[in-house]
């Protein structure tokens, strides 16, 4: 890796991730693959990690925009990073569909809730092919089918076939899930990235989760 990656490096150094785990992102950065970061509520890495990356990403030469909740941690955007910030979920959302306009080679958003959940996806849909963001659930499979729970406004009506149906909707659009771990959990600001994993599926649709490193 170069001095571009230094962002990255750091977190090596930290014990925060290894290095297979940094190549294998800044690699997937540079292809514009679809990334959600994911783990416990309150811990500070998701955004951490959110913004090292959206921070490594600068030294690609290739532009972006960054939807932020409000600043969490020092992150330096550089010249070719658009910065917003969105005080509330309709702001966010309106953010969500300007972001094709503006061609922008990677998305990032902070922590996806609610309503924010089928605007980010229809983004990703109409053919944005970079996007990360941070989202709060256990493990992958937790993730998926809680943003597919998310996507319908009354999952408590869903059949059975229509919840798969979400669920495949929404693990298309994803490529890699990052897992954040707390590792004391007295100080929410000690983490690690506990693996990455593929998502994939096959021609009948199944849905397969598989650690990339």
């Amino acid at each position: 890796m170069n001095n571009q990656s230094n962002v990255m490096n750091h977190l090596v150094a930290a014990g925060n991730m290894t290095s297979a785990i940094r190549d294998l992102l800044c690699n997937a950065i540079n292809k514009k693959q679809s990334i959600l970061i994911i783990g416990p509520r309150k811990v500070e890495g998701k955004l951490k990690f959110l913004y090292s990356l959206a921070e490594y990403h600068t030294y690609t030469s290739m532009k972006s925009m960054v939807i932020e909740d409000h600043r969490r941690v020092n992150f330096n955007p550089g010249a070719l990073n658009a910065v917003y910030t969105a005080t509330n979920s309709q702001i966010k959302i309106s953010l969500l569909k300007t972001a094709l306009s503006i061609r922008s080679s990677y998305l990032f958003v902070s922590e996806l809730r609610g309503s924010e959940i089928a605007p980010y996806f229809d983004v990703i849909s109409e053919g944005l092919k970079g996007t990360m963001s941070t989202f709060v659930a256990k493990n992958p499979e937790h993730a998926i089918h809680k943003l597919s729970r998310l996507l319908s406004k009354d999952s408590t009506e869903l059949t059975y076939e229509e919840g798969k149906f979400l669920e495949r909707y929404v693990a298309a659009k994803i490529d890699l899930i990052v897992m954040i771990e707390c590792t004391n959990e007295d100080d929410l600001n000690s983490w690690i990235v506990s693996d990455v994993v593929n998502v994939k599926q096959d021609q009948s649709g199944e849905i397969s989760y598989h650690s990339a490193i």
